[in-house]
């Protein structure tokens, strides 16, 4: 009999300590590094050279995600990621849209369950064919990856350049609530609870070609309910290149909180080879360094300088979207 209720004791220790069948033991913390860059892929100052140094100069930011925008052209793209495959993100993607592909591509270190190119319904306008906004297809790359700490969605945007005219602003602001809806316009849309416990947490980080405080910035934080990172170590700013974070949903009491600290890297000038020196891109790279921490939900957020300090997202939108409308009226 000893021995019988010795073994029933250590079956039922062993049964439940573990997961159960199906489930998997989830971290309730995991760190990753994630790294944003318009790489400058128009053909022209020394492209080739440029690209066969971008690569390996991500690689040794020892990045876990790269997300990258104005990736043109399809011999640019397998040169950039076999270089990221090299350096051990051996799962990648590129954005496949009208002619020119939509200009972006990700890699990762984590595998990737889920992928989604949203393209943008107000790309630019067809005739304006020496700006290329419309052509080149752009809009917003999702993936889903599967980290430590469960599920986490990386994205990526190129929003419609400004050009110095603010005409422009309108489409901008369109594109800015046309990301918002692809990530999740939390900001925007009434919560359905059973939708909010699967979200996961989320990583938007490219091109906004907007400054922060401008409508487009302010949109698409505002609308997608999106946190920015510390930038202290970016001297308080990242000019039009962004990243933001956002907090899984809440689930079983408790949520996979994200922060993150920003800044700049890559700018000057790189040596490119005979002799010449030039800049690797016209845009900086941006490096997000992400903690995830599993927390209770009841629990604020630390340091979150999100849209809702300045009140409610909608009206932040409206307001922002109004401004656009009039100093596009009054060009």
């Amino acid at each position: 009999m000893r021995v019988r209720a010795w073994l029933g004791a250590l079956i039922l220790a062993v049964t439940a300590g573990g997961p159960a069948r199906g489930q998997v033991d989830l971290a309730d913390r995991a760190d990753l590094r994630v790294v944003s860059w318009n790489v400058w892929g128009l053909p022209v100052a020394d492209r080739p050279a440029r690209m066969a140094r971008i690569g390996p100069a991500l690689a040794g930011l020892a990045p876990d995600v790269v997300v990258l925008q104005e990736v043109w052209l399809a011999a640019d793209a397998d040169r950039l990621l076999d270089a990221l495959r090299a350096a051990g993100l051996g799962h990648d993607h590129r954005a496949h849209a009208r002619p020119l592909g939509g200009g972006l591509a990700l890699a990762s270190r984590f595998p990737i369950t889920e992928l989604r190119f949203v393209p943008f319904r107000l790309g630019g306008a067809p005739h304006e064919v020496w700006r290329g906004d419309y052509w080149g297809g752009k809009g917003v790359a999702l993936a889903t990856l599967r980290t430590p700490a469960g599920p986490v969605v990386v994205a990526t945007t190129h929003l419609h350049a400004r050009y110095g005219d603010d005409a422009v602003v309108p489409r901008q602001v369109a594109q800015a609530l046309e990301a918002a809806e692809a990530v999740g316009a939390l900001g925007l849309e009434a919560h359905d609870p059973a939708a909010e416990a699967l979200r996961p947490p989320l990583v938007l980080a490219g091109d906004v070609n907007a400054r922060r405080g401008e409508p487009p910035f302010e949109v698409l934080v505002a609308g997608a309910d999106l946190a920015l990172p510390d930038l202290a170590a970016a001297g308080g700013d990242l000019g039009i290149d962004w990243a933001f974070v956002r907090d899984g949903g809440p689930r079983d009491g408790r949520v996979l909180r994200a922060t993150a600290r920003a800044r700049k890297a890559l700018g000057g000038e790189h040596d490119l080879g005979d002799g010449r020196r030039g800049r690797l891109s016209d845009h900086d790279a941006v490096v997000v360094d992400v903690a995830l921490r599993r927390e209770p939900a009841a629990r604020a957020g630390p340091g979150r300088p999100g849209p809702g300090a300045g009140g409610d997202p909608r009206v932040t939108a409206r307001r922002a979207t109004a401004w656009a409308a009039a100093r596009a009226a009054a060009a």
